[in-house]
């Protein structure tokens, strides 16, 4: 009878764990970017003043954009923002978060605690212009 008490309270200890590591939120700050502009009838290379770019990334809350995709249930939110820019899911295989939606990723290793955002819209449409310029960006996330 001790034993059975023994593996429950190790069975409440490890899914209290667990749930406590997947509510954990994070605070994202951009450092560097770069990628393409277009200027005098030419592409070349850019960089891009990311100073500001900042995010969240935590779960998504219910009633929130997203919430009802439980195959990616975290999000990251520019700071201040009210839908998430990217939804999330956490790898089974390296415990990193992998994000998805529309133009771009999101990656982020909680281990390393970096990140790598892209964003692949203009340029292969063919629009020779501003309006959507391809970039990556790196930066770090800590936990809040």
């Amino acid at each position: 009878m001790k034993y059975y008490k023994y593996v429950v309270a190790a069975i409440f200890f490890v899914m209290a764990a667990h749930v406590s590591a997947e509510d954990v939120t994070y605070l994202c700050v951009s450092e560097e970017s770069t990628g393409f502009y277009y200027e005098n009838k030419s592409w070349g290379r850019a960089h891009f003043n990311v100073s500001d770019d900042k995010y969240i990334l935590r779960k998504i809350k219910e009633k929130e954009f997203g919430f009802e995709d439980k195959d990616n249930p975290y999000g990251v939110f520019a700071l201040g923002g009210k839908d998430p820019e990217f939804r999330c899911f956490i790898s089974e295989y390296s415990n990193d978060f992998i994000c998805r939606l529309g133009l771009g990723q999101f990656f982020f290793s909680p281990e390393s605690g970096r990140f790598i955002k892209t964003y692949t819209a203009g340029y292969w449409d063919g629009a020779n212009n501003n309006d959507n310029t391809p970039n990556i960006t790196r930066g770090r996330c800590s936990k809040i």
